[in-house]
């Protein structure tokens, strides 16, 4: 089986707390994502994903994830994939300050990518009035550039890039 299709976000932001005083990003994408069962207990699902984005350059999108059921009521599953996200307006262009927030916008952003590694294995009894389940997962999460907000100063914020920036 295969899903393929568009996906389309435009973000606009304009008013007196965004510099220029308008603003707007787009992001336009294409996907294919393909199932293949070899066999009842065994599934794989590859998929791609191309982005054009109005302000930055996307990688190629790609992720495989697959299923195994060695037995009955356990499930193994899998999967790896790649991760793209460019900043919102609001972490590019926001200027709120006021005798409380001091939040500033940072157009020097760059965009996260990321790759993505996870493994789960469930148990599930299956039975129909009483189900026992039981589900243990890794996974490892490797991000670029992750945009987060720091305190610059000692009551401004803003948004900014940290370079590496692993979860396990």
């Amino acid at each position: 089986t295969y899903q393929f299709g568009i996906d389309m976000n435009l973000e606009s932001g304009s008013g007196k707390r965004i510099t220029g005083h308008q603003q707007q990003i787009g992001d336009y994408a294409g996907y294919f994502i393909f199932k293949y069962n070899p066999n009842p207990l065994l599934s794989f699902q590859p998929g791609i994903r191309g982005i054009y984005n109005t302000k930055y350059k996307a990688p190629l999108i790609y992720s495989l994830s697959a299923k195994w059921d060695p037995i009955e009521h356990i499930s193994l599953r899998s999967s790896a994939s790649r991760g793209f996200r460019s900043p919102a307006i609001k972490e590019l262009y926001l200027y709120f300050v006021d005798i409380n927030h001091n939040v500033q916008g940072n157009s020097n952003l760059g965009a996260e990518t990321s790759y993505n590694f996870d493994f789960n294995i469930a148990y599930n009894s299956g039975g129909n009035k009483n189900n026992i389940g039981v589900e243990a997962g890794i996974y490892y999460n490797n991000i670029s550039n992750m945009i987060t907000l720091a305190q610059q100063g000692s009551s401004l914020y803003t948004y900014i890039n940290v370079d590496k920036y692993k979860t396990k």
